[in-house]
C-alpha cells in the first residue's frame, strides 16, 4: 500500500503542475476560463495559488517517495469556514486568471456550493495521479485515506465530478449520486456524489 503523507512546502509547485496537467481539459475549469486562455498554464496557475493558500491547513495529501506521483485535497468538516477563507485569499489571482469570465466563475461555484451537504462532511475537493502511475493503486490509497478519516468522524464524504466515467469509479468506494444536473447558463453536466460513513 502506498504511503499517504502530508505535502511538503517544497513540493507545492510540483503538485500544482500535476493537478493542472490532469485538469487542463476538465469542464469545471475550462468553462470558466477566458476564450484566449491557455488551459494547461491557466490550470497550473490556479492550483498553484489554491495550494499555496491552503498549505498548512492539513488538507493536501500526496504519494510518492521521490517525485510526487499523486495527490488529493480532502477538506474536513469546516465549521469555521476555512475553505471560504482560503478562496477569498486567492480571489484576486483568480480574477486575473478568469478575466471577463470571473462573474461566471463566481456564479458557477456558488451554484456548486449550494449542493454541499448541510451537515459536517469530508469534501474530496480534487484528486490527481500522474498518467504513468494510474492503475497502480495510488488513487485508491488517496481516496481510502480520506474515507477512513470520514468514517472515524462518523461523517459523510462528498465530491463533485464533471466526468461521467468517474461516477462508476467513485461508486466502487461507496459513493452514490445525489444529483446529476446541468450547470446554469449552459454550463457542463455535473454529478454530485455522497458516501455515508461506515461503522467498524
Amino acid at each position: 500500500m502506498a504511503e499517504v503523507r502530508p505535502v511538503r512546502s517544497e513540493e507545492l509547485a510540483e503538485v500544482a503542475e500535476l493537478v493542472g496537467t490532469t485538469f487542463r481539459a476538465d469542464a469545471m475549469l475550462t468553462w470558466t476560463f477566458p476564450e484566449d486562455a491557455h488551459p494547461p498554464a491557466a490550470a497550473v496557475r490556479f492550483f498553484g495559488a489554491f495550494h499555496r493558500a491552503a498549505f498548512g491547513q492539513g488538507w493536501i495529501w500526496v504519494v510518492g517517495t521521490g517525485p510526487v506521483e499523486g495527490m488529493a485535497m480532502w477538506v474536513p468538516p469546516d465549521p469555521e469556514d476555512r475553505y471560504g477563507q482560503v478562496m477569498r485569499v486567492i480571489d484576486p489571482e483568480v480574477a486575473e486568471i478568469m478575466g471577463e469570465r470571473k462573474p461566471r466563475y463566481d456564479r458557477f461555484w456558488a451554484w456548486i456550493d449550494e449542493h454541499r451537504p448541510g451537515e459536517p462532511h469530508w469534501y474530496l475537493e480534487h484528486i490527481a495521479v500522474a498518467a504513468a502511475m494510474r492503475g497502480t493503486g495510488l488513487g485508491r490509497a488517496l481516496i481510502d485515506h480520506g474515507l477512513a478519516n470520514a468514517d472515524a468522524d462518523g461523517a459523510p464524504a462528498w465530491l463533485v465530478t464533471s466526468k461521467r466515467r468517474n461516477v462508476t469509479l467513485y461508486e466502487r468506494f461507496g459513493f452514490a449520486v445525489d444529483a446529476a444536473e446541468l450547470a446554469p447558463e449552459g454550463g457542463p453536466e455535473l454529478w454530485f456524489m455522497r458516501r455515508e460513513p461506515r461503522r467498524a
